[in-house]
């Protein structure tokens, strides 16, 4: 099967080597599969976003040579989303709650297939975040989950890889792929990369760069 996947950093950060790992299973799965690879930036977080680490994350990607098919960026499509956000309101599955659109959906939907963990269920509590899920905020500016979904859609990315922390969002996405007609993507969701504390990394927590290993001298296949 050809598999057309991608990689979404938001730029807020410097990538890590978390970020550059879940990048590389997603290069490898598009390139060995005939498929396409692409970079998307999920810079919707106006306050958060910086120019300097969307090049960062470019430098980065090109010093490890994990090239892509293409690059957007989702401050620059929220015309889609709008458009997308409208259908949904027209046809009531969606709703205006406090200035926001809001998903509009009853419980239908169990559990999803996890390629890596198997079934994962959806509880009554999961689906209480759900069912009136924002899609666009009262400022106009669409959430994560909603953009995040339109782009797979639009761009055809049937297979998703990223870590275990998303796990909790893909029931959110499953939903979305519903309202919005479109087939489920394959999912993978792995593991993550710790510091020896035993704590995921991050670059809240001021993981280092990618760049700071070829700085130290590493060659980015040893990094690979």
């Amino acid at each position: 099967m050809i598999y057309n996947t991608r990689i979404a950093p938001s730029p807020s950060g410097n990538l890590h080597i978390g970020t550059a790992r879940t990048a590389y299973l997603n290069f490898l799965a598009a390139r060995t599969s005939g498929g396409k690879f692409y970079l998307r930036i999920d810079d919707t977080d106006v306050s958060r976003s910086n120019d300097i680490y969307t090049k960062n994350i470019i430098d980065s990607l090109a010093w490890l040579n994990i090239d892509y098919d293409d690059i957007f960026h989702q401050s620059q499509r929220t015309d889609l989303y709008k458009q997308k956000a409208d259908d949904l309101l027209k046809s009531d599955k969606a709703i205006i709650i406090d200035g926001a659109l809001c998903l509009n959906v009853d419980k239908t939907i169990d559990s999803w297939d996890d390629s890596v963990n198997g079934i994962i269920k959806i509880n009554d509590d999961d689906f209480k975040l759900i069912k009136n899920l924002v899609l666009i905020k009262s400022n106009g500016q669409p959430t994560y989950h909603f953009a995040s979904v339109v782009d797979d859609i639009d761009k055809n990315i049937n297979f998703i890889i990223r870590g275990t922390d998303h796990i909790s969002n893909t029931a959110k996405h499953v939903y979305l792929y519903d309202v919005l007609n479109s087939p489920l993507p394959k999912f993978a969701h792995i593991g993550l990369i710790h510091d020896k504390s035993g704590k995921k990394i991050s670059k809240r927590d001021g993981a280092d760069s990618v760049l700071s290993w070829k700085t130290q001298g590493y060659s980015p296949d040893a990094v690979l």
